[in-house]
């Protein structure tokens, strides 16, 4: 599979094999929860007021480095904090 190019010049698909790829099921999910804990750990959500910039790029860089867990085992099996 060739990589698709975005605007930005990044490759915004890469080729996984099936040998690594087995429960993509729940990638968001993981994606998710990897961003929501943490804006919790830091303390992001304790007021009513929005996250900082900074704070969400954070969460979403931690999100990122969740979710190649979740494809890479079958079924719903997020890392625990120890494999991060």
């Amino acid at each position: 599979m060739e990589p698709t190019i975005n605007p930005l010049g990044m490759s915004s698909e890469r080729p996984v094999s099936e040998r690594t790829r087995r429960g993509v099921v729940v990638a968001g999910d993981c994606f998710y929860a990897g961003f929501l804990a943490h804006l919790i750990e830091s303390g992001s959500l304790d007021s009513p007021a929005a996250p900082a910039a900074d704070q969400v790029a954070q969460g979403l860089a931690f999100g990122n480095r969740v979710t190649p867990f979740s494809i890479q085992r079958a079924g719903c099996q997020p890392p625990w904090r120890h494999e991060l």
